[in-house]
């Protein structure tokens, strides 16, 4: 089941040397997330912004969406995958 969460973390990240971001690892609530797979990358844009988002998973799979808006420069976890 997915957890809609829509709160602004802190991330960190990679940019290679084409310029591509990537996501490695966030901190949410005094806990860190390593993110060890990325799934899916696609943009859309919210008025003059360009959101970026990262479907990605941890060490045990657990799913995760993160967003970057270039305008605020804020990282967001947007949901996560929860297990009843």
């Amino acid at each position: 089941m997915i957890e809609q969460i829509d709160e602004p973390v802190d991330l960190l990240a990679f940019f290679s040397q084409k310029g591509k971001m990537i996501p490695r690892k966030f901190w949410r609530q005094g806990r860190v997330y390593d993110i060890t797979k990325i799934n899916q990358v696609h943009q859309s844009r919210e008025g003059e912004a360009v959101l970026h988002f990262f479907h990605c998973s941890d060490l045990f799979s657990s799913y995760r969406k993160l967003s970057f808006n270039n305008i605020t420069k804020i990282w967001t976890l947007e949901e996560v995958e929860v297990n009843p």
